[in-house]
């Protein structure tokens, strides 16, 4: 009542006042009609607006004019959120093979300042420019393309995509003047006769919202509504850059509630003369403009796998018994508006496990996708205004194949997989996502003093640059997860390292046999003479950690290749990769409130036993064993024992500076092949180091299948335009050179008992003492270093038995 109150004042102050009312300070789009109505003026907020808002001629005084959104339709909308950061042109992060769009509203994601939760979508770069490229074709009026289907497994992000866009809409929806929503509610409806027991059973007394939150647009006559777009279409066009597609159609409890109301109000004869400008006086009685309410709380339009008893009344319409007592079966008001779809109104609507649904849902979606009426029982038909995208598992899809109803919505369909990222990086940074990034804190190392923070997932785990480099937390935060308030759990480095590179080496494949089945689309004579990427994890793996390059040509091979095999769509899935994080952690209370890598592994152990990963048959439990541990020996090892050098060296440069010196004699033998010295950068002359070379040239060959060429280092020298860009390959064969010369296993027992509290000699205690002052610069905490010091050995002792035959 309020409410009401507040738009009678409005519009009686609009009437008396010159400076806000009238036709010649603020002139009404009807004069063109013929007719002439006071219109309201907009200078100052309100929380509800009279009809007439919408009529001022004045771009600055209408309010569709200030507020687009109210000619915009839903894929308008939509791509006025995603346009709001524009995409940037990257190199893909995996094989960097090619250039692909990323758009930052949805890889990078949102912070709600709502909620303080980040919502984003993490690999999929493909994916999402697919999504973007569909809503965009849709918003600059192409309707004639196929909906656009997603195949794969779940835990990929498909649903995200809604709900990123959907309470970024919220959000925006409360501080931007161009994202603002407007809607109508009728009042007074208890006046007319028909519309009593619904105003009664709706809105008991108060305000009744337009269940479907149309915009106040479709309120209008036809004429006025041309007039409306055509004075707003300058700043649909300035912000999307395109005309504005309103809608136009009244939902069908609109039309029926307006039906009412003028044969209440009007005389047979005035209402079959009625002027548009009575019309408005006439409706504007019984409706008020008011901004659209967004319940936070309120689920994603997701419509998911219904089983074999859909409840409909939750997808579609509920019937009201009260209201179907009064009016008729086929009248829009025994309806409740409520369900999934009439609820997507003027958004996203995300149908999941779409083909696994039974057939009527099918029907009635490809009805809307097509033809964007919604038609289902008894309920009159309605047009309804959404952005469709459906999902669905490669084996639902198959199936379909063989059903003719389902064959034919197929048809229908775009169909894009997505597919779990094989990227370790991707897989630690989901883990951590899906657990809920506000349990986790991080500590920014290269502060002296810092102290831990809420933990920022995109610092951590980068978005990849132009060049698709990503960056881990190693070397620049450490994470903590916060148990408790009193108590927080270090993650060590390479925790979660380990844990992305397993799962993502479960999820490639390196089948002979399956790589085989593609030879007319692969040159297998190339997938042969480079056998160690295709048919190696482990190969493949350091071509997308970029530890080695194998060239563009092998590049595109395997970026075409893991499309061809579907890599991604097995292995342990995302969910299971957060079990096995989370039972890291929880281990951790046993283990100094530390997760290590050796916990980590211990934790994938006991899982794989439960056969909580769902390793499926004995075959592929054998194998993902077989790739956990040579992800420990092939990349593990290196890393923790580089960290442990630095520490124990004090000295986390040398690898640069050695690097550099190398590269100096591989260039100076390159030019000359009797070369015996180098000029040092600042003058003089030093003696090459052949045993050094020698020795390096072996890591060379056994990391990247190939001998250490001379000639190739100086051309890739000469062609760099950064001075500061390493020849990857060569800088792991370096790394791995020290860590064998410089860290012995004896020294690293000892000082492994000094932290055991044992007693050590002195050169032992010394050297501990000092590591001990830079752990906590370095992330490690004592437990996590002296585990790091024991599986070292572990693993080491285990490649040298092997070797010997053990």
């Amino acid at each position: 009542m309020a409410r009401i109150q507040l738009v009678a004042v409005l519009v009686f102050y609009f009437l008396i006042s010159p400076a806000f009312g009238g036709t010649k300070e603020c002139p009404s789009l009807l004069e063109a009609l013929g007719d002439d109505v006071v219109v309201a003026d907009l200078s100052g907020m309100f929380d509800s607006y009279p009809l007439e808002s919408l009529l001022s001629s004045d771009p600055e005084k209408n309010l569709a004019a200030l507020h687009p959104h109210i000619v915009m339709d839903s894929s308008q909308v939509l791509w006025h959120l995603i346009e709001r950061e524009e995409s940037k042109r990257i190199i893909e992060p995996n094989f960097k093979s090619r250039k692909i769009n990323i758009w930052p509203m949805l890889s990078r994601g949102i912070e709600l300042k709502r909620t303080g939760k980040p919502r984003l979508i993490i690999d999929q770069y493909e994916a999402i420019d697919e999504l973007v490229s569909y809503i965009r074709s849709r918003a600059r009026g192409d309707r004639k393309g196929k909906f656009l289907l997603f195949k794969g497994p779940t835990g990929t992000g498909k649903t995200e995509f809604l709900v990123i866009l959907s309470e970024l809409a919220q959000e925006l929806a409360l501080s931007d003047p161009d994202y603002y929503e407007f809607t109508f509610e009728w009042v007074g409806l208890e006046n007319v006769p028909y519309l009593k027991t619904y105003a009664r059973v709706v809105g008991n007394g108060r305000p009744i919202r337009n269940p479907m939150q149309r915009s106040p647009l479709t309120l209008l006559p036809p004429e006025i509504q041309e007039k409306v777009v055509e004075l707003a279409n300058p700043r649909v066009q300035e912000l999307i850059g395109y005309k504005a597609q309103p809608v136009l159609q009244r939902d069908p409890q609109t039309s029926e509630i307006i039906d009412a109301i003028l044969q209440h109000e009007l005389s047979a004869e005035e209402a079959a003369t009625l002027s548009p400008s009575r019309y408005v006086e006439v409706l504007g009685k019984y409706v008020q403009i008011v901004r659209k309410k967004k319940d936070p709380n309120a689920p994603p339009s997701v419509v998911r796998f219904q089983g074999r008893h859909p409840q409909w009344s939750k997808i579609f319409f509920e019937e009201s018994i009260p209201l179907m007592q009064v009016y008729t079966s086929g009248s829009a008001l025994s309806y409740m508006y409520t369900g999934t779809f009439p609820r997507a109104d003027g958004g996203g609507l995300f149908l999941d496990e779409f083909f696994r649904n039974p057939q009527g849902l099918l029907d009635t979606a490809l009805e809307l996708m097509e033809n964007g009426v919604l038609d289902f029982g008894g309920a009159p038909p309605m047009a309804l205004d959404v952005v469709p995208i459906a999902s669905s598992n490669d084996e639902s899809i198959e199936d379909s194949l063989d059903n003719g109803p389902s064959k034919a919505i197929l048809d229908r369909a775009r169909v894009f997989p997505m597919r779990q990222p094989i990227n370790p990086h991707s897989v630690a940074k989901t883990a951590i996502l899906m657990m809920g990034v506000g349990k986790f804190k991080m500590k920014d190392l290269s502060k002296k003093s810092s102290k831990l923070e809420p933990l920022d997932i995109n610092k951590v785990f980068t978005v990849p640059d132009e060049n698709g480099e990503l960056l881990w937390p190693e070397d620049r935060y450490a994470i903590y997860y916060s148990a408790n308030k009193d108590q927080d759990v270090l993650i060590s480095p390479h925790s979660l390292t380990l844990l992305g590179l397993t799962v993502a080496a479960t999820r490639i494949v390196t089948d002979p046999k399956e790589i085989a089945d593609f030879g007319e689309e692969l040159d297998l004579r190339n997938v042969n003479e480079y056998g160690q990427y295709f048919y190696d994890s482990k190969g493949r793996m350091q071509v997308v950690m970029g530890q080695t390059d194998p060239g563009p040509t092998v590049r595109r091979t395997l970026d075409n290749l893991t499309k061809l095999l579907q890599e991604g769509q097995s292995g342990i899935m995302a969910r299971k990769a957060e079990e096995w994080l989370r039972r890291s952690i929880e281990l951790s209370k046993y283990n100094e409130n530390t997760v290590t890598p050796a916990l980590v592994d211990r934790a994938f152990d006991q899982l794989m036993k439960e056969g909580g990963l769902e390793p499926g048959n004995g075959e592929t439990r054998s194998r993902w064993f077989e790739e956990h541990n040579k992800m420990k020996e092939a990349f593990l090892l290196q890393l923790l024992t580089r960290d442990v050098q630095a520490v124990l060296s004090g000295d986390r440069g040398r690898v640069d500076r050695l690097y550099n010196e190398i590269v100096a004699e591989i260039v100076a033998l390159a030019n000359d092949d009797k070369s015996k010295k180098v000029l040092e950068p600042g003058g003089g002359e030093r003696p090459i180091n052949f045993g050094r070379l020698q020795k390096i040239a072996k890591h060379y060959r056994e990391k990247n299948g190939k001998d250490l060429a001379y000639g190739e280092i100086r051309n890739f020298r000469a062609q760099v335009v950064d001075p500061s860009q390493e020849y990857v390959p060569l800088k792991r064969a370096i790394e791995a050179f020290l860590l064998e010369s410089e860290l012995d296993t004896q020294a690293m027992g000892e000082i492994h008992d000094y932290f055991d509290g044992k007693s050590v000699g002195r050169d032992a205690r010394e050297r501990a003492r000092q590591a001990e002052k830079l752990l906590d610069g370095s992330g490690y905490n004592t437990q996590s270093f002296k585990e790091a010091l024991k599986l070292i050995t572990q693993l080491r002792t285990r490649i040298e038995m092997r070797r010997n035959g053990i």
